[in-house]
């Protein structure tokens, strides 16, 4: 059975030097996402004042095989005014 590490990338690097042995590649990726989404549901407030977090995929030898990659970018907003909300009618 092949072992899959899980390697985030957020400001500070946690490698996972265990890794968790799965099935198949598409188990690691649904693996991942479920991680993913535990760890941002956790740790929203670091993911939110990180610029970019990513998780990584591993196999045993270091290759990526998947990456997930996140990024949070704020848009600049420009009110509309009545004016020009008339005028789009």
């Amino acid at each position: 059975m092949p072992r899959f590490h899980f390697n985030v990338y957020d400001g500070r690097t946690t490698i996972d030097q265990v890794g968790t042995d799965l099935n198949n590649l598409n188990e690691a990726k649904l693996e991942a996402i479920w991680l993913a989404g535990r760890m941002i549901s956790e740790n929203f407030e670091h993911i939110c004042s990180c610029a970019e977090w990513r998780l990584e995929v591993a196999d045993d030898q270091g290759l990526v095989m998947i990456r997930l990659d996140f990024s949070v970018v704020m848009s600049p907003v420009r009110p509309v005014s009545e004016k020009s909300r008339i005028d789009q009618s």
